[in-house]
């Protein structure tokens, strides 16, 4: 009996573990519909297994903290999140000191739509990456490194780096 229970065992605990893909956040399920069948889309709910996974939230208003009054949540914030080559400060135009940029002079490399949740998935190669999402007209992105590069996100091999962007130019803290 117990040289057929620890294989079973083992076999329980294998597919115990096992865990389901994230799907890609540019999907869209009219392509797949409008798909001839035995035909495949490009980036049509394929599983991501290495890239960057997160949520964009907003918040806005006073952000100080006062007695008896808890802080307000942030709120999901569907936009658009843009993936570029590294970027230092010196190579974009900043509006004003704030976290709001007119343009980036390095090169893009992709971008996707968050839900309506804020959260969104992308699949990347390995590699270093500045982080910036749409807010109006502009590109923001609040984080640098020691050496002024904004937003590096690290994207390693068969990993799904997460990463949370709280767009918060409209804050007063």
């Amino acid at each position: 009996m117990r040289p057929i229970l620890f294989p079973l065992f083992i076999l329980m605990m294998f597919s115990i573990s096992c865990k389901t893909p994230l799907k890609t956040g540019n999907s869209n399920i009219d392509d797949v519909a409008n798909t001839p069948q035995g035909t495949s889309v490009k980036n049509a709910y394929q599983p991501v297994f290495q890239g960057i996974t997160g949520t964009v939230t907003i918040v806005t208003g006073n952000q100080m903290p006062k007695i008896g009054r808890p802080a307000p949540a942030p709120k999901a914030y569907p936009t658009t999140v843009y993936f570029y080559e590294p970027t230092n400060i010196s190579q974009a135009i900043q509006i004003n000191n704030s976290a709001l940029f007119s343009s980036i002079s390095t090169k893009p490399i992709d971008s996707t739509q968050t839900d309506a949740n804020g959260s969104f998935t992308k699949a990347l190669p390995i590699g270093k990456y500045s982080v910036f999402v749409k807010v109006r007209d502009y590109y923001f992105a609040n984080l640098y490194d020691v050496q002024n590069n904004i937003n590096i996100v690290n994207v390693e091999k068969g990993r799904l780096t997460e990463h949370k962007i709280v767009v918060n130019n409209d804050a007063a803290y």
